[in-house]
Formats: C-alpha cells, sequence, structure tokens
C-alpha cells in the first residue's frame, strides 16, 4: 500500500485504519515521525550524514537519517510491525559548497519531504534490519538527482519493495525524469531479485506505462487493466501507483477516499484478499486467474479477538421491562422524596419502613446506566443488560462486549439515523466488527 499523507499530523489514520490493511506500506510527506520516536533508534549504518558526494558544480548531496521502531495499531486487531523512517534533513545541513540551481522544486524551496516504511510483523518473520533494507540515490546523469529524495526499499519473503516520492517535476504526456531515474536506481541496486517500487511517482500512470515500463499497475475508472486511470492526487492526475520487475497476476489495485491528504490511499493485494476497513473503490484486477482460491485462502485474514454486540431499543439495552433503574420518574431519577418500592437499584441511603408510603430515597441513575443515564444521548445501558450474560456465557471478556442498543430507537435509527448523538446502529457494528470477530 502506498500513501502521500501530505504532513505529518495524519499518524492516526495510518494507526487506526491503513495498517489493518497492509503487509507494506509505503508513505510519503510524513513530516513528522511518530509522537513516541526517539533519537536513540537511529540506524547509523544507513544514514547518510557523511556522504560527500557532490553534483558536478559542487553542491553537496540531501542529507537524512534513518530511524526504526516498533509500531502498530494500538487496539484489538493485533496489528503489529515495524517502521523505518528517513528524516530528510533541512538544506542547511546538507554542507556548503558548490553554486547553480536544481533541477528539483522541493530542493529550490527546501522543502524536501520526509518518508517511511512499515512492515507487518506477520509477513516479516525472517525479516533482518542489518540485510533487508535498502536506500538508493541515482547516481546516474552525474549525479543529477543526489539532491532529491532516495528510494527507500524492504525485502520481504525474498521480493524488495520500494517507495519513491519523486521530484515535482510533472507532465501529463512525458514521463518524471526523477521517477524513471529511481525506477532504473533500484533495478541497478537489487539485480536480479524480484522488485516492485509503490509511492508518489509524481508522473501520469498511463503514460509511465506506455512510455517506461508496461509492468505498471494502477487502479482505472472501469476497474479494467487497459482504462483510464483514477486520480489518486486533488489534481485529478493518477500520480500514486506501482511498477514491477515483471508482469503481475491475481493482482487487484483500489484506492480509499478516506485519510484527510490531497492525495488517496492505493492498495496491492493478490486478487480477493479480504479487505478489512471499508471505503476501498475503484477496484481494477490484474489477471485475475484462480481468484476463488485466493479468496478461501483468505476468508479468516482480518478476523480479531472474538466480541459481542447488542443493538435495538430500550428492552435490549437492560431499561425497558425490567425494574432496573426504571422506576417512575417522578420517585425515581428526579430525586424526589418517595419510594421506588425497593426494587430501583438506581436508589440509596434510603430511610423510613420501606413500605412505600413513608420511604424516602435518594436516586442516580448513573448507578445503573452509567454515562448513558442523562445528557443528549440518555440510551440507558444498563449494567445488567443481556449483552452481560451473554459474554459471561460465551466466554467473552467485559471489554468487548459492545452494547449499542439505545433506549427510544426505531428500525431506521438502527439502520439510517443518527440518534441521540451517535452513529446509526449498523455503522457502530461495521466499525467494531472491522477490528473483531463478532459472534
Amino acid at each position: 500500500m502506498t500513501w502521500n499523507a501530505q504532513g505529518g499530523n495524519k499518524w492516526e489514520t495510518v494507526r487506526s485504519y491503513l495498517l489493518k490493511d497492509a503487509d507494506i506500506l509505503a508513505l510519503q510527506e510524513v513530516n513528522t515521525p511518530p509522537v513516541d520516536f526517539v533519537t536513540h533508534d537511529e540506524m547509523t549504518r544507513l544514514s547518510n550524514t557523511g556522504d560527500t558526494s557532490t553534483t558536478p558544480s559542487g553542491l553537496p548531496s540531501l542529507k537524512y537519517k534513518v530511524f526504526t521502531k516498533s509500531y502498530g495499531a494500538g487496539d484489538r486487531s493485533g496489528v503489529n510491525g515495524r517502521i523505518f523512517y528517513v528524516d530528510i534533513l533541512d538544506k542547511n545541513l546538507w554542507g556548503s559548497g558548490g553554486s547553480g540551481n536544481d533541477e528539483d522544486p522541493d530542493t529550490q524551496k527546501n522543502t524536501q519531504k520526509s518518508m517511511a516504511m512499515w512492515v507487518n510483523s506477520a509477513v516479516a518473520a525472517n525479516f533482518d534490519a542489518l540485510q533487508d533494507i535498502k536506500i538508493v540515490t541515482p547516481r546516474s546523469d552525474n549525479n543529477k538527482w543526489i539532491r532529491s529524495r532516495p528510494a527507500v526499499g524492504v525485502r520481504i519473503n525474498g521480493t524488495w519493495y520500494f517507495n519513491i516520492h519523486a521530484a515535482s517535476i510533472r507532465n501529463d504526456v512525458i514521463p518524471n525524469p526523477h521517477a524513471k531515474a529511481l525506477t532504473q536506481a533500484v533495478v541497478d541496486a537489487v539485480g536480479n531479485e524480484p522488485w516492485r517500487v509503490l509511492g508518489d511517482f509524481n508522473s501520469e500512470a498511463r503514460s509511465f506505462r506506455k512510455q517506461v515500463r508496461t509492468s505498471t499497475y494502477y487502479a482505472a475508472r472501469n476497474g479494467k487493466p487497459d482504462g483510464v486511470p483514477v486520480g489518486t492526487q486533488q489534481s485529478g492526475f493518477s500520480l500514486d501507483f506501482m511498477t514491477a520487475g515483471e508482469q503481475l497476476t491475481n493482482l487487484a489495485v483500489s484506492i480509499s477516499s478516506r485519510g484527510g491528504s490531497d492525495h488517496q490511499p492505493v492498495r496491492f493485494a493478490p486478487a480477493g484478499t479480504r479487505e478489512c476497513m471499508p471505503d476501498w473503490d475503484s477496484r481494477t484486477l490484474y489477471d485475475p486467474a484462480a481468484l476463488a482460491a485466493r479468496a478461501a485462502q483468505s476468508e479468516d485474514a482480518c478476523v480479531g479477538v472474538d466480541a459481542v454486540v447488542s443493538m435495538g431499543d430500550s428492552y435490549i439495552s437492560g431499561e425497558g421491562g425490567r425494574w432496573q433503574g426504571n422506576g417512575a420518574g417522578e420517585l425515581s431519577y428526579r430525586s424526589r422524596q418517595g419510594s421506588a418500592f425497593g426494587t430501583d437499584r438506581a436508589a440509596f441511603d434510603c430511610t423510613g419502613t420501606g413500605s412505600g408510603k413513608d420511604e424516602v430515597c435518594e436516586h442516580d441513575p448513573k448507578r445503573v446506566y452509567g454515562e448513558s443515564a442523562s445528557g443528549a444521548e440518555m440510551c440507558h445501558r444498563s449494567d445488567l443488560a443481556p449483552i452481560k450474560s451473554v459474554g459471561d456465557v460465551l466466554g467473552i471478556p467485559a471489554d468487548r462486549r459492545f452494547n449499542i442498543a439505545c433506549s427510544g430507537a426505531t428500525t431506521t435509527d438502527v439502520t439510517d439515523n443518527t440518534f441521540k448523538g451517535e452513529e446509526p446502529q449498523v455503522k457502530q457494528l461495521a466499525k467494531i466488527a472491522a477490528e473483531n470477530n463478532v459472534k
């Protein structure tokens, strides 16, 4: 998967959404790292701060530092992995000397943007950080591109996957020269090993396929490999795609509308692989042979930990028909003097004989319904709702028993309408099911 995040403030989207559908995630324009990164995680053997290369006019090369850290979704999905963050340094730290202008507009403006690669632990059991990561800078054309972003690659199960963010040199007819140079540099670096290059090519996908590599893969408007590419950037251009050293089979390419960037995430996966999160569209299949077999193999790909969910109105939320915290209003939750005849669990500090005539109690519905007792929500989700005992029977922990039923809900509130400040219950269910195996 690849995504130009347009800044470093979208790590929550990465963590909560993209990681669940990725084995390898190539990120561009992540200008600040995740908040829990620290400098002692630097991979000094990969950082190039000591590089003395220059352009023919004496300008020093772009400088970067590489950091690594364990990084996962941080929720019940159990998705974990390792991230490699390539911090592009300010141009003032590259060195001095030389003259002339840069080909790369980002270098001219000192707006080079950092990059990252994330690898899912599930597919990288044998990953060796000493052998299975490369950072490649094109050396062609007399070091013309040493002041532009490099290609960042990881090797998973014998195949190299490189992340690129080409210079902002865009033409919908002529392929980006930096993207071409990066691709060729990858070819030269990996020898006879299989490879993929994915990312923001700053080049129109169909032109790149026609003029550079026929084994180029993008999402098409009509879902067919020879179709018009879907725009992946707000300009309407299809800039985010993948190219490979060979023709790929059983490949599905799709894009997502989520993320909040000026680019859309693009996913490349074996055809038929289950998508764990919603909103993947414009699915385009490349040579989808054996699709059914792949689908069968992937049936459990997104199954998480077990959970139970209750949906509906007051009866299932734990209020209706139970007289549990449901005494008459004038005697119960308004805290007026009166009696709930000893049956109201919201009652406390009662005095009197208990006959119902002289009993006086304090009442606090939050003792039964928690935060759903009052205010804008008032869904009245009881601490003794049926979902609680069902969870006991199934052996599901309390934190995975989801009560999304709401007092007063109707069928349309379950299926379509926002009700008491909450999304329709079916939408809530979809989010829970994306992270859990709902029983």
